[in-house]
């Protein structure tokens, strides 16, 4: 995602989007988005897994565990504050994205709140009241997710600093 800054693939994905008949699409967004944030997922994820244990998955094998098992009863519950991490970062980009919800959607139904709140509709003077309003409501979903996600997220800001 840093290799291409954004306002490099905007015209191509622009393209493409139109070509495939996803323009004006939350699909388009989801895909463009997507495809951003994947790399970071990864790079991510990849760190927490490579700082787990070994000798835990082989421990479930001896007591008796399939892979199936082993992946369910003690790695997820080790790597959730690391996912909990990823999931929060890559929900506060998408929703605080604003140049491909800009680009790939026309009609109202589509827009995303940033692309809304840049549009809000002032004939003579711009309505700051009006806008500061709709951001502090923007701004909740966010907050209601980090606060849910909260327990999940110190051990996961965390895991990587501390030794044992």
């Amino acid at each position: 995602s840093t290799a291409f800054p954004q306002i490099t693939t905007v015209s191509p994905l622009y393209l493409l989007m139109r070509a495939l008949g996803l323009r004006d699409t939350w699909t388009a967004l989801v895909l463009a988005n997507t495809s951003f944030a994947l790399p970071l997922l990864i790079w991510l994820l990849a760190g927490f897994i490579r700082e787990l244990p070994v000798e835990l998955e082989e421990a479930a094998f001896l007591d008796g565990a399939g892979r199936l098992g082993a992946l369910r009863r003690v790695v997820l519950p080790i790597v959730a504050p690391g996912v909990a991490s990823a999931a929060l970062l890559t929900f506060l980009a998408s929703w605080n994205e604003f140049l491909f919800a800009y680009t790939f959607t026309a009609t109202e139904a589509s827009r995303t709140v940033p692309v809304a709140l840049a549009l809000f509709p002032g004939v003579f003077e711009v309505p700051w009241g009006d806008i500061a309003a709709a951001s502090i409501l923007a701004s909740l979903p966010p907050i209601v997710i980090v606060v849910g996600l909260q327990r999940w997220l110190v051990r996961g800001l965390v895991a990587g600093a501390l030794k044992e």
